[in-house]
C-alpha cells in the first residue's frame, strides 16, 4: 500500500471514506496513518520508475498510466477509452 500511495500519492478523503479497511493505513483526510510502522518510500514515483522511454514517449506512457491509475473507479478510463489513448495509436 505504501508504493502505491508513493506512486499515485495519497489518496482523496473520499475514497477512504468508502471502506473500513483504509483506517488500517490512512486517517480521514487520507493522510498515512502515523502509527503505521512502514513508510512512504521516497524517490519511487511513476515518473522515477520508467527510464526507458524516450522524453516524447515517457510522457504519453505516463499519461496513459495515471488515467487509468486512479484511487476512484469513476475517474479511471474505461476499456473502450483506453483503447483510443495516444500512446496506444502513437
Amino acid at each position: 500500500m505504501a508504493k502505491i500511495v508513493a506512486f499515485l500519492g495519497p489518496p482523496p478523503a473520499e475514497f477512504v471514506g468508502r471502506s473500513g479497511f483504509s483506517k488500517n493505513c490512512f486517517d480521514e483526510t487520507g493522510k498515512w496513518a502515523p502509527n503505521e510502522p512502514v513508510g512512504i518510500p521516497g524517490g519511487c514515483t511513476l515518473e522515477d520508475a520508467e527510464v526507458y522511454l524516450t522524453e516524447k514517449e515517457r510522457e504519453l506512457f505516463l499519461q496513459f498510466i495515471r488515467s487509468m491509475l486512479k484511487w476512484l473507479p469513476e475517474e479511471r478510463k474505461t476499456a473502450a477509452e483506453s483503447l483510443q489513448d495516444p500512446w496506444l495509436s502513437n
